[in-house]
């Protein structure tokens, strides 16, 4: 079974060392894996920079949202209806609720079930309209923290997976000339035995 470390003093030795039985293709592979890692820590702080740019963009929609939307106290004028679909089940309940001096009513989708006259607090649009809730503070960080994430993984993955093709590269390359440098002694051994 071989293992594989990842430990910078050896790579590091690798790359500026002045060990005779390193290998250029040693050399480049260590040169590689630094460059791989020099990009990762670069991305980090651009990673910063995205997760502020959606952050500061979810933020800005929110607060769109926010000013287009309001909650409003409504009570259930039946029970819950309960729709069954395959993997969860939907709760719609008709409500009642005032809205800009105005009655409103209609069935709405709840996250709990309800009996005729529980209270319950639905989000309604500038008309009256029930509608989603905005998005909230942690939404947008959670989202910014995805982004920022997402995308530092991405550069670092990409980097890692590229460093990996090149290693195998680099393998293939070596056990090639391990191959031809064998079949070259045992020619010449050859040779050898019949000059005896």
């Amino acid at each position: 079974m071989q293992t594989f470390t990842l430990t910078t003093g050896r790579w590091l030795q690798r790359l500026i060392g002045r060990n005779p039985i390193v290998r250029g293709s040693d050399r480049l592979e260590a040169g590689a894996l630094v460059i791989v890692l020099i990009v990762a820590l670069l991305a980090l702080p651009l990673a910063g920079a995205v997760g502020t740019a959606v952050f500061d963009a979810r933020t800005h929609t929110a607060a769109g949202q926010q000013r287009r939307v309001q909650l409003v106290d409504a009570i259930a004028t039946q029970n819950t209806t309960i729709i069954r679909l395959p993997y969860q089940a939907s709760l719609r309940t008709p409500l009642m609720w005032q809205f800009d001096g105005r009655d409103h009513s209609g069935v709405v989708f709840t996250d709990e079930e309800m009996k005729a006259g529980d209270r319950t607090r639905i989000w309604v649009d500038a008309t009256g309209t029930p509608t989603v809730a905005p998005l909230s503070h942690s939404d947008a960080v959670t989202v910014a923290v995805i982004a920022a994430v997402g995308f530092w993984a991405a550069v670092a993955g990409t980097g890692a997976g590229l460093w990996a093709l090149y290693r195998r590269r680099l393998e293939r390359l070596r056990y090639a000339d391990w191959d031809r440098r064998l079949g070259d002694l045992v020619a010449d051994k050859g040779r050898r035995n019949r000059d005896a």
